[in-house]
């Protein structure tokens, strides 16, 4: 859906444990996302369970910070690390971040699979200087759904698109929609692949 920057999280999470306040032991900083990776890239999922995420600062353009906080399941204990953090870091860390999201997935298994099979979309394109508005129906899921838009629309421009909302809805709903009517709001642009409709 959104980027990582454009995400503000409800409520918040203390850096650490309360009781152990700046120790380095349980808050960790580095020196940049990739020096993050770099130590933690690789880290085990399951002895490091991580459960959030926050940037700081959300204007793309300017340095903010990101914070992580995992849950050392072997001890039992909350850990968490920070870093300054540009829009530029943003593809390092949500990929990273989808490895984790993953194990999360597989913890709460029997919750997942009934989750909707599609999704309800609004979007909006950057055209001639101003946008226009569109609302889709697709099984895709929506960071899939705007990683496709700009990579086979518009070559590689992230600026030219941004999703708005997107609601989880069943799967039979969607086809419902797709079949009921034509959709003009459903439509994507022809491109030199041929597909004519976003919901293929």
């Amino acid at each position: 859906m959104q980027r990582l920057y454009d995400f503000d999280h409800p409520y918040y999470c203390m850096p650490a444990n309360s009781w152990f306040t700046g120790s380095e032991e349980y808050h960790h900083q580095y020196k940049s996302a990739s020096a993050f990776i770099e130590k933690f890239g690789q880290s085990d999922t399951d002895l490091n369970l991580v459960f959030r995420w926050d940037w700081t600062n959300l204007d793309a353009d300017k340095v903010g910070t990101f914070y992580v906080w995992w849950i050392v399941q072997r001890k039992g204990f909350m850990v968490s690390a920070e870093m300054p953090v540009t829009a530029a870091d943003e593809p390092l860390l949500a990929e990273w971040l989808r490895g984790r999201w993953l194990k999360l997935c597989e913890l709460w298994m029997p919750i997942s699979e009934k989750m909707p099979g599609a999704w309800m979309i609004t979007y909006k394109i950057s055209r001639f200087g101003s946008w226009d508005f569109y609302t889709t129906f697709t099984k895709e899921h929506p960071v899939d759904f705007l990683e496709t838009l700009n990579k086979d629309v518009f070559k590689g421009d992230p600026s030219s698109t941004a999703i708005i909302s997107a609601f989880p809805i069943p799967e039979e709903i969607a086809e419902k929609r797709r079949r009921d009517c034509i959709d003009p709001y459903a439509i994507w642009f022809m491109h030199e692949r041929g597909r004519g409709n976003i919901n293929g």
